[in-house]
């Protein structure tokens, strides 16, 4: 790890302000160290994935993109994509015993006009909208 990369990850005013236009895969790494290493709020309650969108044309349409002219109301073709998925996890309780884990997914996107975090389904809603209706060479592919 660079100290500087660390260090400007946890000095940043915000998770927002993490952003470099174009080098989404630096920005998830910052922003991924400084939820992990830094937010002491986790509790060990959050898991974290850095998530590559892309497929084998690597052509992915994204909506809702900063990147866009138009305040996301056109797609944007990326190559690849990346963002960060946080799982949260909280125990369900039924009276006074814990029964089962309670989990919800938001994405951390500092290149999207989506909320920061957005939840996931809205997410995918925004950016993908209508995707199952898409060419299959512009499918996105998540790893």
């Amino acid at each position: 790890m660079s100290s500087s990369a660390g260090k400007s990850a946890i000095e940043a005013p915000s998770e927002k302000c993490l952003r470099v236009p174009c080098y989404c895969e630096e920005n998830v790494w910052r922003l991924a160290y400084r939820k992990i290493y830094h937010d002491n709020n986790n509790n060990n309650n959050s898991r974290f994935h850095v998530v590559f969108i892309s497929n084998p044309k690597a052509v992915v349409p994204m909506f809702q993109q900063l990147a866009g002219s138009d305040h996301g109301g056109k797609a944007v073709f990326w190559d690849y994509h990346v963002i960060l998925f946080e799982t949260v996890t909280s125990p369900h309780t039924t009276g006074s015993a814990a029964t089962s884990n309670n989990s919800r997914t938001v994405v951390w996107d500092v290149d999207s006009y989506q909320p920061f975090p957005c939840p996931l389904e809205t997410y995918i809603e925004a950016v993908f909208p209508n995707h199952v209706y898409w060419h299959k060479k512009y499918a996105p592919y998540f790893r």
